[in-house]
């Protein structure tokens, strides 16, 4: 009872919304995030479809999802959100639609088998990838204006992306990814004044075999 009594408070206190369904997809038990993220009751919830929560196209989906998974006992990763961590809407009892991480998994117990959903509430997060685009397009906005170039090299991928003018200043293709390896190398060094080839062919070889940082 004391191991029950500790995975009913971990239910309660989640920072996630937890709800878990029938084969049929209807609620059997949500944890109070789930009344505060959606705006519903607990007794508004259990017993009602869980694709209440949906808007369309997987709100008509859901069903086809879960039957796919019984009748092969395995999940299409291309088509299913059982067992895996994927991004979608979902619909406030206002009609409010916001991003969410969904993560489902099956509870396959002696009797039957039940679906235990993880729903996270990600709006910030995708304010703030739209802010950090945002003003990655004003910059590059500002650069071109400027008429200033710039490049970043990543050692990783061995590529160099550029922004701003450099293409108009050094006769590239418009904005994007240019490899600098073997031949494109050469095309490379040749962006940089002859009397700074050396310098820069050491800096890179330096930060490539030490991981350090190149400046």
């Amino acid at each position: 009872k004391a191991s029950e009594a500790y995975l009913d408070a971990i239910y309660k206190t989640s920072i996630d919304a937890l709800i878990i369904i029938n084969n049929r997809g209807i609620i059997q038990r949500c944890n109070p995030t789930t009344e505060e993220l959606f705006g519903y009751s607990n007794a508004e919830l259990v017993g009602q479809n869980v694709r209440m929560l949906m808007p369309d196209p997987h709100r008509s989906e859901h069903d086809g999802y879960l039957n796919s998974y019984q009748k092969s006992g395995t999940a299409k990763p291309e088509t299913t959100v059982i067992g895996a961590i994927r991004e979608y809407e979902a619909i406030k009892a206002d009609g409010t639609l916001f991003p969410i991480e969904l993560n489902v998994n099956p509870l396959e117990l002696s009797t039957e088998i039940l679906f235990a959903g993880s729903i996270r509430d990600i709006s910030k997060r995708k304010q703030a990838e739209q802010l950090a685009h945002d003003n990655k397009q004003h910059l590059v906005n500002t650069l071109k204006h400027a008429h200033v170039g710039t490049w970043d090299w990543s050692k990783e991928t061995q590529s160099m992306s550029y922004t701003g003018s450099t293409d108009y200043l050094y006769g590239l293709a418009p904005e994007g990814t240019v490899e600098i390896l073997t031949r494109k190398s050469k095309e490379f060094i040749k962006c940089i004044h002859p009397d700074d080839r050396d310098m820069v062919k050491n800096a890179v070889n330096t930060a490539n075999h030490t991981s350090g940082m190149f400046n």
